[in-house]
């Protein structure tokens, strides 16, 4: 089946809920939530107050058929747009709090493989930053320290 690997561009997730967010904002500029949009009237409202502006009675009476049919159409997509935005974002927070979980997680298996075993990670985490403990064992080596052999629990020779 080959190696399919599955990943999440986070910063995507953003610019598409930024995206449906401006959309609906667009939405509201034609007809505004605060005069119905919410139930459906904003769109109709709008139509039916400025279709005169429009010049031509026929152009006019497109434009009422068109407010009176899409009147509940426009309230359905600035509902399903802001659910669709939030979905978004919430989805973006659950996979950065996944690859966070991820990371520690990882970061501890990093400790138990390579990290000073006289500290717990915790104890590692506070001291910050240490080498591994084959670099260290090197470097006692090179140094002739047999101490520090001694402290692991190594038999020297």
């Amino acid at each position: 089946m080959g190696s399919q690997h599955f990943s999440v561009d986070s910063d995507e997730l953003e610019r598409a809920e930024t995206g449906v967010r401006d959309a609906v904002d667009e939405l509201d500029k034609i007809a505004p939530f605060d005069v119905g949009a919410n139930d459906g009237r904003g769109l109709r409202g709008y139509v039916d107050n400025n279709a005169s502006a429009a010049g031509d009675d026929e152009l006019e009476g497109a434009l009422l058929v068109f407010g009176r049919s899409w009147e509940w159409g426009a309230k359905y997509l600035v509902e399903d747009g802001l659910e669709t935005a939030d979905a978004l974002a919430e989805t973006n927070e659950n996979y950065r709090a996944a690859d966070e979980q991820a990371g520690g997680f990882l970061d501890r298996v990093g400790h138990v493989m390579t990290g000073d075993p006289t500290k717990t990670y915790e104890q590692a985490q506070q001291d910050g930053s240490t080498p591994d403990i084959s670099e260290r064992a090197a470097t006692a080596a090179e140094t002739g320290d047999a101490g520090w052999f001694q402290q692991m629990g190594e038999k020297v020779f």
